[in-house]
Parts: structure tokens; C-alpha cells; sequence
């Protein structure tokens, strides 16, 4: 599992709320389904 950057976790905090997951993985592509929810 590769390690968040501030840059993905920036990305995670202002999308999450209002895209659906697909979206997220488009903008977050080295991160899974599951690694999102985790670090949500």
C-alpha cells in the first residue's frame, strides 16, 4: 500500500463529500475502493 501524499489527501477532503467513488479513483489512480474508505 503506497502512502498518502498531502496532494491525495487534499484531493480526498474536497471531493469526497460530492463525487461518486469512480470519480475519485479517475482523480486518485493509485489507490483502491478500499484504501479510500479506509483513510475516509
Amino acid at each position: 500500500m503506497s502512502k498518502w501524499t498531502d496532494e491525495e489527501i487534499s484531493i480526498l477532503k474536497e471531493n469526497y463529500a460530492s463525487m461518486q467513488i469512480d470519480a475519485l479513483l479517475q482523480l486518485l489512480p493509485s489507490k483502491t475502493v478500499s484504501s479510500i474508505y479506509h483513510r475516509v
